[in-house]
């Protein structure tokens, strides 16, 4: 039987907020609810597949509202609360799953990043641009390299990200775009560092519409 990972946010903390925060604060619950929907349906998937489903994230009745899903459904799941930017919390997760499932087959980042849209970048502060992308690049290496280190000694293993594709230019998105690209540039990396050790890395996402600009060629790069 197969064994996934699976690690989620699904709420943050409430705090005090002023007017102008509170447009920032409605934004990331839609993100929120869009990737904690994802995770649900991505755990309910290799659930019916014959996967073990290890859910990780800081909430626990979120969680726990999964797991019950699934287990009804005949599938097996584990939960555990977790803050992704706790590295040593997160590596003992991932070495919990592994002693526990005899291996670690796939890791899935589907964490909240903060990202807040719908402001020009020249009236956006300095916290709204860079939170999504310190939080979702900190996560993504701190969660795939916990992975990795099992996946090395496995000899195999598949570890996912998610981004919305808009690295190539999304005005009105702010921090969205700069995000998404640190997230594919390293997972670009660990694709070729441990691609040769039987381990693939993917991002996987909506493609990023691209605009030509006159007297140029557009190029497409991808991934390995």
């Amino acid at each position: 039987m197969a064994s996934t990972a699976s690690t989620s946010t699904c709420a943050r903390s409430p705090d005090p907020r002023t007017e102008d925060e509170n447009v920032a604060a409605e934004q990331e619950r839609h993100h929120l609810r869009r990737r904690c929907s994802i995770g649900t349906a991505v755990a309910h998937t290799f659930a019916r597949e014959g996967a073990k489903v290890f859910l990780a994230g800081r909430t626990r009745e979120n969680l726990d509202r999964v797991a019950k899903e699934i287990e009804a459904a005949g599938g097996s799941a584990d939960v555990a609360v977790i803050d992704a930017l706790d590295e040593r919390a997160v590596d003992e997760h991932a070495g919990a799953v592994a002693d526990r499932a005899g291996s670690v087959d796939v890791s899935f980042n589907l964490i909240t990043r903060g990202d807040v849209q719908g402001i020009p970048l020249a009236q956006m502060s300095t916290a709204d641009l860079t939170r999504p992308i310190t939080t979702g690049i900190t996560t993504t290496f701190i969660t795939a390299r916990a992975a990795a280190r099992h996946m090395i000694t496995q000899g195999s293993g598949v570890i996912l990200a998610l981004n919305s594709g808009s690295a190539h230019g999304s005005p009105m998105m702010g921090g969205t775009g700069p995000a998404d690209a640190a997230t594919d540039s390293l997972i670009r990396n660990l694709a070729i560092e441990l691609g040769p050790q039987g381990i693939r890395v993917l991002a996987s996402g909506r493609p990023a519409s691209r605009r030509r600009c006159p007297g140029r060629r557009s190029r497409r790069s991808a991934a390995p």
